[in-house]
């Protein structure tokens, strides 16, 4: 986004809030810094509802909870998603309260069957003690996979959903949330 390669963990926090990440998307936006998950929370309106993907190991789930701690921000709207499944054992190993989704991507195999299954979906964010799952857009969101999460109450949430048609399949499904980069369109198609 600021149009130079650097290495987070080769950095420090000096070098980084030195970037310009905002004049990708317009002159109006020139200059704006990277913002510390603590000052991005402080700077939403406290109905806004936080999610937050771990994108490394499970050595920084204390450092982010005590980021959000300091802010106030109000647990209920805060959801925590990641891939890696070592960083969510330790947040719930910590925090069993707060809300975590297990992320994975649908690979579609030969065979026309989708890994994982929703069998080992369903074992995977129990064993885990997550509250959900998050998987991408299309076929492997199936009505199988909503009803089977849904029967153990357990949440599903859907990204990128960009598409109406997409949304309003998936709003039939019963899936929970999406996530989508037009929430204004996918809002006024549902």
């Amino acid at each position: 986004m600021s149009g130079q390669k650097r290495i987070v963990v080769e950095s420090n926090w000096e070098q980084l809030r030195q970037l310009d990440v905002g004049s990708w998307k317009g002159e109006k936006y020139s200059g704006e810094p990277i913002p510390l998950l603590k000052d991005a929370i402080a700077a939403g309106p406290p109905s806004l509802i936080w999610v937050v993907e771990i994108k490394c190991g499970p050595e920084i789930v204390e450092p982010m909870l005590e980021a959000i701690d300091s802010t106030g921000h109000d647990w209920s709207r805060m959801t925590v998603i990641s891939f890696n499944q070592e960083s969510l054992r330790a947040l719930k190993a910590t925090r069993p309260e707060v809300k975590a989704y297990w992320l994975s991507y649908l690979k579609e195999g030969d065979d026309g069957r989708f890994a994982p299954s929703v069998d080992a979906i369903v074992e995977t964010v129990t064993a885990l003690e997550c509250d959900g799952f998050g998987g991408q857009s299309g076929r492997g969101i199936t009505a199988d996979l909503s009803q089977a999460l849904r029967k153990v109450n357990l949440e599903l949430n859907v990204w990128t959903v960009d598409d109406p048609d997409e949304a309003r399949r998936l709003k039939a499904l019963g899936v929970t949330s999406i996530t989508t980069n037009d929430p204004a369109l996918i809002l006024a198609s549902i």
